[in-house]
Parts: structure tokens; C-alpha cells; sequence
């Protein structure tokens, strides 16, 4: 009989605690939104708009997971009590700590659930809608001011953004005895190891002779622009570890230089 209880209570804060959550979500989700209609230009348009808000709310409602939980679990004691329930598990001996404890599950089963899914999945959906929606709504000349040079021999790249092994808004630059031999331009491009893979995006210019117009080049990055820092609150707990791995690496080691514009 006393296990029903048990069972009834954890259901109950468990309920309760989701339902909570979901209201904080789904307010959050629309005052976001009416924020970023403020926004809304030519190029970020309301579907723009409607999906990015879409996409990081998940994400930023791990803010009020706690508080939720909390709330689940004082209004499923106190519907408990009101019912009469808890005065027949004090009265068979169950402590009010216990009682308590017994309650937190349902709101920790809840936390179980999300904390993984923000790590595994949330987590990646906000960081590529913020980058989809800066890619839309950041002009040339703000992307310019914004952005570094990152040097590699005679070779000089830039970009807006990094997100795993994929640059966004890139340029490379090809030079030789202090002259600009080609560049190259692509929406977005891939690392893989010492190259650069542009998409089909890719747009070049050369300046002395015919070059080669394929989408390969060979860079060597330097660790440091492999740090997250432009989405520090974005970070998985695996990209904080790998982080710390970095800064030790990085003491010890000289890197590349960066030349700011």
C-alpha cells in the first residue's frame, strides 16, 4: 500500500515539474520571439526569424529546469497534503525527509532526460541556428571588423565562424615575395587535417598566372582558433574538457600568429 503512495507522489511531482517546465519553455519561446521580430529586415525575414527562435529555445530553457523542478516538487506535496496523503505516511511511520526525497524523483527522472538531450543534441541546434542567422544578418562590412587573419607560411585565411571542422564565410589569400598571386571565397569550407575543402560556393581571382581552380588548399591551423571562445556559452562539457586540454597545449607550445585588420 505504501509503495502506491510512493508511486503516486512520483508520478504526481514528475507531472507537474514537465508541466511547469513547458509553460516557462513555451513563455520564453514567445517573448524571444517578439524580441527578435525587432530584427526583422529584407534579408531575416519572419520564417528566419520564427525558425531561430525555434531552434535555440530548447536550449536556453535549460534556465528554468531548476526552478521547475522545485515548483513540481512544493505543489505535489502540497496537493498531497491537501488529499490527505501524507498524513497516511507519516502515520505509518515515513519520515518528512523521506517523504521529500521520495517526491524529488519524479523531478530528477526529469533533469535525467534533459541534461543528456541539451548535451547531445539541443546544444548543436542553437549554436548552427545562431550561425545561420549571423551569416543572414551581418553585412560585409560588419564580418570584415569582426574577423581575424590567421597566417600560415605565405598563405593568409580569414572567417566569420567556426563550428567543429566547418568555417563560415571564408577567404583565403595566396601570396608569394610580397605579392598576391590568387584568393579564394566560399560560404563555407571544411578542415580536414592540413587542407582547406571550399564548398561549391567557392569564387577565386588570379593574379599571377593561370593557377588551379580546385577547392583544396593546404593550411595548417593553429591551435588557438581551434578555442570555442565565440560561443563560450554554447560549450558541451566534452568541448570544455578538450578546452582545458588546449590551454595546456598551448603553454607550452608557440602557435601561428593572429593579425587582427
Amino acid at each position: 500500500m505504501i509503495k502506491i503512495f510512493h508511486g503516486y507522489l512520483i508520478k504526481r511531482s514528475f507531472l507537474i515539474s514537465l508541466s511547469i517546465f513547458i509553460l516557462f519553455a513555451t513563455l520564453d519561446l514567445v517573448f524571444s520571439l517578439m524580441s527578435e521580430l525587432e530584427n526583422l529586415s529584407e534579408e531575416y525575414n519572419f520564417s528566419n526569424v520564427f525558425l531561430y527562435v525555434l531552434s535555440v529555445s530548447p536550449s536556453n530553457a535549460i534556465n528554468f529546469l531548476e526552478g521547475a523542478c522545485l515548483l513540481g516538487v512544493m505543489i505535489s506535496l502540497g496537493i498531497s497534503h491537501q488529499e490527505g496523503n501524507l498524513n497516511v505516511l507519516r502515520s505509518s511511520g515515513e519520515s518528512p525527509l523521506k517523504i521529500v526525497l521520495i517526491s524529488s524523483i519524479g523531478p530528477i527522472l526529469l533533469i535525467f532526460l534533459f541534461l543528456p538531450s541539451n548535451e547531445l543534441f539541443l546544444k548543436d541546434l542553437r549554436a548552427d541556428a545562431e550561425i545561420n542567422k549571423n551569416l543572414i544578418v551581418q553585412s560585409a562590412e560588419e564580418s570584415s571588423q569582426n574577423n581575424n587573419w590567421i597566417k600560415d607560411g605565405k598563405s593568409f585565411l580569414t572567417y566569420s565562424y567556426m563550428k567543429d571542422s566547418f568555417i563560415y564565410k571564408v577567404k583565403f589569400i595566396k601570396t608569394d615575395d610580397g605579392k598576391v598571386l590568387y584568393f579564394k571565397m566560399a560560404d563555407s569550407a571544411e578542415i580536414i587535417k592540413n587542407q582547406i575543402k571550399f564548398d561549391e560556393t567557392m569564387q577565386y581571382h588570379f593574379f599571377e598566372g593561370t593557377g588551379i581552380d580546385n577547392n583544396y588548399e593546404e593550411f595548417k591551423f593553429p591551435l588557438i582558433t581551434k578555442m570555442p571562445f565565440a560561443r563560450v556559452e554554447n560549450l558541451k562539457t566534452s568541448e570544455i574538457i578538450n578546452a582545458q586540454k588546449f590551454i595546456e597545449t598551448i603553454s607550452k607550445k608557440k602557435t601561428s600568429y593572429l593579425l587582427p585588420i
